[in-house]
């Protein structure tokens, strides 16, 4: 729950694989192991975790393969999941975010 998932197969999404991923779907609401059903978030307000320092108003992204969002500073307009509504000081914090 509130990791940054990816489309990895036909009809299956796993963590992604590498930071500022293209194939991102949402972030996970529900937590889930291999094979089971999870409930996913791909747009609206939802909590995430953080990679990191975030600030309210930063675009966000997907970190590297942990599941957790960071700011974006250098790919902007292609890979931004949205914009953080809350202020996180360290990694593995939630985080609000609204994805778009």
């Amino acid at each position: 729950m509130g990791q940054v998932v990816e489309v990895s197969t036909d009809w299956t999404v796993d963590v992604p694989s590498a930071a500022n991923s293209t194939k991102v779907v949402g972030i996970a609401l529900t937590g889930g192991t291999a094979g089971q059903f999870i409930s996913i978030v791909c747009r609206g307000i939802c909590r995430a975790t953080s990679g990191g320092a975030i600030n309210a108003g930063d675009q966000v992204t997907n970190g590297s393969s942990n599941g957790q969002v960071i700011t974006d500073n250098t790919d902007k307009n292609t890979t931004i999941l949205g914009i953080a509504l809350s202020t996180v000081s360290a990694s593995g914090q939630t985080v609000y975010v609204l994805l778009w």
